[in-house]
């Protein structure tokens, strides 16, 4: 692999630096009523709620999408509960006096949102009951914010809607005639009693309520997040820019801006065995990364794939050649002429780093430069 040779010595040290900012770690806490009995359901055989005790008590699941979970009769009303996901947890609550058995599949390539409305959610979730809807006596779809995750940040949750998805026009509706809705402020919950949960749902914020650099001052906020590898990474709705940075090794770290009308998630994997770099280039990171989102990119949204290079690259090379290249699954190999890529290259020196805004993140990315530009005697380093 054509390194530049710095990194090979780097990269036998650790700690050439750090992130800039420590990891938040903040846990959901769970806003549901402490007298409820909670229990694992992973699928029929053993997911039956039996009533405990008399008639009234209260049940609470815990569910994955796309299993089925038994809900026992006996007019025990039962919370189902799933994982959570870029805004909270995907709740569906039970009571009749019949069994029943529940599905739910999510839905990451929902249909349109309402008229006035913006996706808060960018999934949506498919309801099915075995044995109907008809006649029972309580059904609600409900979506329980967590406030502290950077999607929600300065969203008026309380403005949230509930929708279904009518088959006919792929778009989804809000209207009184599905049922009763209510925000309870106090469980950061939007609940909606439904006549028949059966369908497709999903969670709104009006466009209005949508801030952007235009109207709102709140827009020019940013929010730096401490990201991990494989792991999928909320951004906010509302134009709310957000810098992902990820672990830093000997040549640098990678950063993922995004600055979107609606919510999102990213998703990095490290590629430790690329393909060669171009004819002509080295690469500075030897590891590739990439990218995936849960949703498209917006036409106006603004995304980028940064790297901060450290002070080895800038001793062993001249960095003002560097470049951020995609790979072209096509041919195989990484493009780094950004006219190709539809994108605006941009190198900020007093932040040593290089800057790619793009049409869409989604791709293999490498750091590279060109191999004329790797110093003839690079510095020795004592790390």
């Amino acid at each position: 692999m054509l390194l530049l040779p710095v990194i090979v010595l780097a990269a036998q040290f650790s700690g050439v630096f750090s992130l800039p900012l420590e990891a938040r770690h903040r846990a959901f806490n769970a806003v549901k009523n402490a007298s409820k009995t909670t229990a694992s359901s992973a699928a029929v055989s053993s997911a039956t709620a039996t009533p405990a005790n008399a008639e009234g008590d209260e049940l609470e699941l815990t569910a994955t999408f796309g299993t089925p979970v038994a809900l026992g009769g006996g007019d025990v009303k039962t919370d189902v509960l799933f994982p959570k996901g870029v805004i909270g947890i995907f709740e569906v609550e039970f009571q009749d006096k019949n069994a029943n058995t529940l599905t739910v599949t999510e839905n990451k390539t929902p249909g349109t949102a309402p008229a006035g409305f913006a996706f808060l959610d960018p999934s949506t979730y498919k309801i099915v009951l075995d044995k109907g809807a008809d006649n029972l006596t309580l059904q609600k779809v409900d979506f329980i914010f967590d406030p502290t995750l950077a999607t929600l940040k300065d969203v008026d949750i309380s403005k949230s809607r509930v929708g279904k998805l009518c088959t006919e026009t792929n778009t989804f509706v809000i209207s009184e005639a599905l049922g009763e809705e209510e925000f309870e402020d106090d469980e950061n919950e939007v609940t909606l009693t439904v006549k028949n949960m059966i369908g497709e749902w999903g969670v709104f914020i009006p466009t209005a309520d949508v801030t952007n650099g235009e109207t709102k001052e709140e827009a020019k906020d940013e929010t730096e997040i401490a990201g991990e590898f494989d792991k999928a990474i909320a951004t906010p709705a509302g134009n709310s820019k957000t810098d992902i940075l990820f672990t830093a090794s000997a040549a640098g770290l990678l950063e993922v801006e995004v600055n979107a009308t609606l919510a999102n998630a990213v998703t990095v994997k490290v590629n430790k065995t690329p393909v060669a770099p171009p004819k002509g280039f080295l690469f500075v990171d030897p590891v590739t990364y990439q990218i995936s989102t849960a949703s498209a990119t917006g036409a106006n949204d603004v995304v980028k794939v940064d790297y901060i290079f450290s002070a080895a690259v800038l001793a062993a090379a001249d960095v003002k050649q560097g470049v951020i290249g995609k790979l072209d699954t096509a041919t195989n190999q990484f493009i780094v002429d950004p006219a190709v890529l539809k994108a605006e290259f941009e190198f900020e020196e007093d932040e040593n780093e290089w800057t790619l805004t793009v049409p869409d993140l989604n791709g293999e990315w490498a750091i590279l430069i060109p191999q004329a530009a790797a110093l003839k005697s690079p510095t020795a380093l004592t790390l």
